[in-house]
């Protein structure tokens, strides 16, 4: 992507940004890191248009891209086409970032504080914690009261990529929520990395951000694919495991962000607001019954057929049961935002929905900038865990807080 021509704007709207005000004082921010991603706004209207933005469906790709893809899902039942789009230009990748970028800012206005910022810190058994990645990043688990399992799942791992004609070492973090099981949640641990791996070898040509978010996204289909034939073959009986997948891939001074489900990936900065980098795909939303109703499904009692609370989760076969075509309603394709951290100090976070449906993003906010300097890191998302429980949460939690260091030069 071309992040030419925009680095004096970012400046100057990070040099204007003043410190966070109280909760009941703040207007949504435009956040600096979309200026990152956009050109212009004479250059957006003269070179992004609407039909080189949009990207490409899998009829309009040339045949080579097409054999690649049969090949990448030899084996495994074809997916939907839907999930078969892919960007050929870096335009069609920035013009998909910046409307996810509306999408979030429009869902984040409307997140309210809650009972999270009064809960106080109590000893909590069970929760276990450990560090992960060459971040040194701290990985929080605990298992809610409704289930018999945790069962939301982890993984992180460096693989060597392609980025820009260069090879370089790109950490990858996972976080995947279960739910009607753990068993999608444990393949998507157990079979990302392969997935991953086999999808940069045939798509990531040259190192560019669009073919790397390709990748990406059609490891997630595969993975859904791919556990349906697991389950078949091990479970035939068994079709309701489901699980969310939210991911922070670290390609050299950016993150790509690639989700579905409703965990949430959000960036963290001293005295500036957070910033969300994923969309929360909940059937209660009109984008998510959009998608839904486009496939002929529907929304009951605000869950897809009246049985999932989100509109994009890998799993879930059983949904195609409720349907006459037997046609899956849900999708596995991931939506992507991308930031540039070369200037930026502070933190991403990787979250299930058990703290964020307790949690605000400015609570979460305040309270690590509060205590990042007193705690080490592991207290530090113990401690979060601990009060969401508190504020309520019943459901499973897990978090990594993953620390981000400003790049020095020469």
């Amino acid at each position: 992507m071309n992040f030419s021509g925009v680095k004096r704007k970012f400046s100057e709207i990070e040099n204007n940004e003043s410190p966070t005000p109280p909760s009941s004082q703040r207007t949504p921010p435009i956040p600096s890191a979309i200026s990152l991603l956009m050109a212009s706004q004479n250059e957006k209207e003269s070179v992004l248009t609407k039909e080189r933005c949009k990207p490409t469906k899998y009829n309009d790709l040339d045949e080579t891209l097409k054999i690649e893809l049969q090949r990448f899902f030899r084996n495994l039942e074809p997916p939907h086409l839907d999930e078969l789009t892919l960007f050929l230009s870096s335009h069609q990748l920035e013009a998909k970032v910046r409307k996810e970028f509306d999408y979030i800012l429009n869902q984040s206005s409307a997140l309210p504080d809650t009972y999270f910022k009064k809960a106080s810190i109590q000893p909590l058994n069970g929760l276990e914690t450990k560090i992960v990645g060459p971040h040194h990043g701290s990985l929080s688990t605990h298992k809610g009261s409704r289930y018999n399992e945790n069962q939301d799942g982890f993984v992180s791992f460096s693989l060597p990529l392609l980025s820009l004609g260069e090879k370089v070492e790109a950490p990858l973090y996972a976080l995947f929520d279960g739910h009607g099981g753990r068993q999608a949640a444990s393949f998507c641990e157990n079979h990302l990395q392969e997935n991953l791996s086999m999808a940069l070898e045939t798509f990531n040509k040259e190192g560019l951000l669009f073919e790397i978010a390709n990748s990406l996204s059609l490891t997630s289909v595969r993975l859904n694919q791919a556990f349906k034939a697991y389950m078949e073959s091990e479970n035939p009986n068994i079709k309701n495991p489901g699980t969310t997948a939210v991911m922070a891939l670290f390609v050299q001074d950016k993150a790509v962000i690639s989700n579905l489900g409703d965990s949430r990936a959000i960036l963290f900065r001293k005295d500036k607001a957070p910033l969300d980098l994923s969309f929360d795909f909940k059937a209660t939303s009109a984008r998510g019954k959009r998608k839904v109703l486009n496939r002929g499904g529907s929304i009951i009692r605000n869950r897809v057929q009246g049985s999932l609370a989100i509109t994009r989760a890998i799993g879930d076969e059983y949904l195609k049961d409720l349907q006459e075509d037997h046609s899956k309603v849900i999708s596995s394709k991931p939506a992507f935002t991308i930031v540039d951290l070369k200037d930026i100090e502070g933190y991403v976070l990787l979250t299930s929905d058990g703290l964020t449906d307790v949690a605000s993003n400015q609570e979460l906010h305040d309270f690590i900038f509060e205590n990042d300097a007193t705690m080490p890191l592991e207290v530090l998302t113990e401690a979060i865990v601990k009060k969401a429980r508190k504020a309520g949460s019943r459901d499973d939690i897990t978090v990594c807080l993953i620390p981000i260091k400003r790049s020095k030069e020469g």
